[in-house]
């Protein structure tokens, strides 16, 4: 399970490959996401029948938690950036991750169409590998596996962004607070998904 958990990450893993390295991500996500689905598949083939269906059960759990985190996440940061009147832009990374994908011009409508459907991509993606490594944990679990990604994030995205000090501290608390929502979301989603399909390995 630990190597498919791996696998679902290959969103967050071609991100992490195109920043630092300065290529596509477009070009990244094919390749690694190749490599992800060849992998997947050959442990999958050597799973017998119950373990392939408790795989697929925390699998779908996983994405529907990714969903309900990804939701909150972008509502808790938007809504905390409304309230406080900050100067941070939470939306900001959006036009880029599309530009960086199809090679168009950032905040272009195309860049934000195809950044939208990467990040939301990105959500559910690492919420299918948390409900494959954690899903059958405590829901709370859900909320360090997101400090993780925060971490992440917080190591890539200042210099990336170019973020400066005037609004790091701003960056930091809707990121932080954001990463809790997302965590809590996808704790308790992905819970209450398994709890209503009861494991066939139990």
């Amino acid at each position: 399970m630990v190597v498919l958990a791996l696998c679902a990450l290959f969103t967050g893993a071609s991100l992490l490959a195109a920043v630092l390295l300065h290529l596509s991500l477009g070009l990244t996500l094919a390749v690694v996401g190749a490599v992800a689905v060849v992998v997947a598949a050959a442990v999958v083939r050597t799973l017998p029948p119950r373990a392939r269906t408790e795989l697929r059960r925390r699998a779908l759990a996983g994405a529907a938690g990714g969903i309900a985190g990804v939701a909150l996440y972008d509502a808790v940061r938007l809504s905390l950036v409304a309230a406080l009147h900050l100067h941070v832009r939470p939306l900001e990374a959006l036009p880029l991750f599309g530009a960086l994908i199809a090679g168009v011009v950032p905040h272009s409508p195309a860049s934000w169409v195809i950044g939208t459907f990467y990040h939301y991509t990105n959500g559910v993606a690492f919420g299918v590998s948390y409900g494959i490594a954690l899903g059958r944990r405590a829901w709370w679990w859900g909320i360090p596996w997101a400090l993780g990604l925060e971490a992440l994030m917080l190591m890539l995205y200042p210099g990336w962004l170019h973020i400066g000090a005037a609004v790091m501290e701003e960056f930091t608390l809707v990121s932080l607070c954001g990463h809790l929502a997302y965590g809590t979301g996808l704790g308790l989603g992905t819970t209450a998904v398994l709890r209503r399909n009861p494991s066939v390995l139990s």
